[in-house]
């Protein structure tokens, strides 16, 4: 709930200050839990240190009043390594060739003022990203996905012949490896994900160095903290083992009016998804209409009891590829944005 009340605060207050034409909110998360708890996942295989959809997909919620159209669910395939690209087009920063010719990611305006734009299928690569020191090349296909559309290319056995392939579009949930039946498909995206492995060879320049002694961020915060003045106390003293302490005033929590009041806020701008299972676009409602009114009966029942707790229902690994759902309002006539 946490989450929920404070975004709602975030957005209540830019609503309040009148800059909400002029802010735009992204709402997006990591992977999940720290170790893949488990938690609502809509139906979707694994968690997070996984490369199944359940461990790589997260929400992403763009809110721009005036300038984005509202309650928009996209259900085109895109990436964390959209989001630069996307962000420059807004800002109207010109990216120099050079840096051009080096990102991968493509700029989702078209996406966010046309949920129907056209938006051709590409490959995405998640791979795990860690190995002990010296064993990058050992480590080729290990915990390692390719998503293109329908397809979804994984390898968990770390072995080049250890390709398993899902339509996620006919089986979200992955429980039935369609490899044997579509070779080809399995040939070209393996084929994809080694021209991948090669070409990012040249960026492990860190693959061999030794790190500092201490860690730089504790370095420069302890820097920061000798520089920075001391403060009066504040708040009521206290002895403890002998030694007068001062204890910090706590921040205050908010009350439960303002929590509730705060939800419903937060609710709005997510529309039609519950706040306990914020489902995928593509999931067939068949599979999950059920629990969703389930789990929402169950949070209405409690609601005006108790807070209840809630989870996020994207968990996962990082520097992952996402599907998002896009709460966003429609342009005005004759923005400029």
């Amino acid at each position: 709930e946490n989450i929920d009340t404070h975004v709602g605060r975030l957005l209540a207050e830019i609503d309040r200050l009148g800059m909400a034409e002029e802010t735009l909110v992204v709402f997006t998360t990591d992977n999940g839990t720290a170790n893949g708890s488990s938690v609502f996942n809509a139906g979707m295989r694994g968690a997070k240190g996984t490369v199944w959809r359940g461990g790589t997909r997260v929400p992403s919620f763009w809110r721009w009043k005036g300038s984005l159209p509202e309650g928009v669910d996209v259900p085109a395939v895109t990436a964390h390594l959209d989001v630069l690209p996307t962000l420059c087009e807004i800002a109207g920063v010109e990216i120099p060739p050079e840096v051009t010719a080096t990102i991968e990611g493509r700029s989702l305006v078209p996406l966010l003022r046309d949920a129907t734009a056209a938006w051709p299928d590409r490959p995405l690569v998640t791979h795990q990203g860690r190995w002990k020191r010296g064993q990058a090349a050992a480590s080729q296909f290990g915990n390692v996905r390719v998503r293109e559309g329908r397809w979804n290319l994984v390898n968990v056995a770390n072995r080049p012949d250890g390709w398993e392939l899902y339509d996620v579009a006919a089986d979200p949930g992955e429980t039935h490896d369609v490899a044997a039946a579509n070779a080809d498909v399995v040939r070209r995206l393996a084929e994809f994900y080694g021209r991948w492995w090669a070409g990012v060879q040249r960026e492990l320049v860190n693959e061999n160095i030794d790190g500092p002694a201490e860690n730089p961020f504790k370095v420069a915060y302890r820097r920061q903290q000798e520089a920075t003045p001391a403060k009066k106390p504040t708040g009521k003293k206290r002895k403890a083992a002998g030694k007068e302490e001062t204890a910090a005033e706590p921040f205050p929590p908010p009350t439960f009016a303002e929590f509730l009041a705060a939800r419903s806020r937060l609710l709005a701008e997510i529309g039609r998804y519950s706040p306990y299972a914020l489902v995928s676009a593509d999931d067939p409602p068949s599979i999950l209409s059920t629990r969703r009114r389930r789990i929402w009966a169950s949070q209405r029942r409690t609601r005006h009891t108790r807070p209840t707790s809630a989870r996020s229902s994207r968990s996962g690994s990082t520097r992952s590829a996402w599907t998002v759902n896009w709460p966003i309002r429609r342009p005005q006539p004759g923005a400029s944005r």
